[in-house]
C-alpha cells in the first residue's frame, strides 16, 4: 500500500497518463465477442484500492469525468460514474478480509450498479450481457491490479 501521510503526484501522474490510454481504449470500439468492458469503470476501482489518500483519487475521479465528457453538460453516465467510483474507496475502506476478494466483490458490483443507475432495464433484459461483461471487467480488474501492485 502507499503511504497516506504523503500527495503523491507522481503517482497520480501516472494513473492519469494511465487513465487516458484505458479511454482511448474504452472510446474506440474495443469489443470482446461482442462485449464492450467498462475499463474506466474498472480503472476506478482499481484505483481505489491502490490510492489510499482520499484527495488523490479524487483527483483521478475528476480527471476520469472531465475526459469522458463527449458533450457539454453532465450526463447520468458520468454522475454514475462518478458516484460509483467514490462510492468504491469509501466502500474499500471498511472492507475486511483479502484484498483480491474485496477487489472481484467491488467489480461485481460496482458493475452491476453502474447500469443499475443508468438503466435498471439493461440489467434485466439483457441479463447475459451484463454477466459477461461483469466477467470481462473482472478478469481486466486483476491483470490491472496485479500489474500496478507488483510495479508501481
Amino acid at each position: 500500500m502507499y503511504d497516506n501521510n504523503r500527495f503523491r503526484w507522481s503517482r497520480i501522474l501516472f494513473f492519469g497518463i494511465l487513465l487516458v490510454a484505458i479511454a482511448f481504449l474504452q472510446s474506440n470500439n474495443f469489443l470482446i465477442f461482442g462485449v464492450k468492458p467498462n475499463l474506466i469503470l474498472v480503472a476506478l476501482i482499481v484505483f481505489s484500492f491502490l490510492v489510499t489518500d482520499f484527495a488523490s483519487y479524487a483527483v483521478l475521479i475528476l480527471l476520469t469525468l472531465v475526459m469522458m465528457r463527449s458533450r457539454p453538460g453532465w450526463d447520468l453516465s458520468l454522475v454514475s460514474l462518478g458516484l460509483v467510483g467514490i462510492g468504491s474507496w469509501f466502500v474499500k475502506q471498511i472492507m475486511p478480509g483479502r484484498d483480491s476478494l474485496n477487489l472481484a466483490i467491488a467489480i461485481i458490483f460496482s458493475t452491476i450498479i453502474f447500469y443499475g443507475l443508468i438503466d435498471p432495464n439493461f440489467l434485466y433484459s439483457e441479463w447475459l450481457t451484463s454477466v459477461i461483461e461483469a466477467g470481462y471487467n473482472l478478469v481486466a480488474g486483476f491483470i490491472l491490479y496485479y500489474t500496478l501492485k507488483r510495479n508501481v
